[in-house]
């Protein structure tokens, strides 16, 4: 029995059960280009991340990937931006294989358990509205995020739905 990967489209995306895919067992690093939502995703399921960022902040977030040892970059030229085969292959076996890549394998997993449970998630939000609603009545502000949606659905949201925030 094989695994069954059925494309929906979604406003202006396809869904195509990448997420299936990378909570498998057998994935044993994310390949990424260093996006927000990538990154999000591989840290979620305690993946080592393979960062190969190419524009605007995603430099940044290798470089906080790789000092909190959760990402092993692909080494470039310094003078044209350019990589190799044999650098791609020196990262992906450092990231799954080599035991000095062991530590990588350790923190991933430690975010994982971090980034993947949603009872955390739920606090944090919590804890960040219940911040703000303080600070408005600290100093004596005239707003505050108003929350319009509870923050469990906020976080299983769609690509095709809009969530706002409505400031007063």
């Amino acid at each position: 029995m094989g695994l069954r990967i059925e494309p929906r489209i979604v406003g202006s995306f396809v869904k195509t059960g990448c997420l299936k895919i990378l909570a498998h067992e057998s994935v044993g690093a994310y390949f990424t280009h260093c996006g927000a939502g990538s990154v999000l995703g591989g840290l979620n399921f305690g993946r080592v991340l393979v960062t190969l960022p190419f524009y605007a902040d995603q430099s940044l977030h290798e470089r906080v990937l790789e000092e909190k040892k959760v990402g092993v970059e692909i080494p470039r030229n310094e003078q044209d931006g350019s990589f190799t085969r044999t650098s791609v292959a020196k990262s992906l076996r450092l990231a799954m294989v080599d035991e000095e890549g062991s530590i990588y394998r350790d923190k991933a997993k430690e975010m994982g358990l971090l980034f993947g449970d949603s009872h955390i998630q739920e606090r944090y939000i919590e804890n960040f509205i219940e911040y703000l609603q303080n600070y408005k009545l600290k100093n004596r502000v005239p707003y505050v995020i108003k929350p319009l949606i509870s923050s469990v659905d906020f976080l299983s949201c769609q690509c095709n739905k809009t969530v706002s925030i409505k400031f007063e």
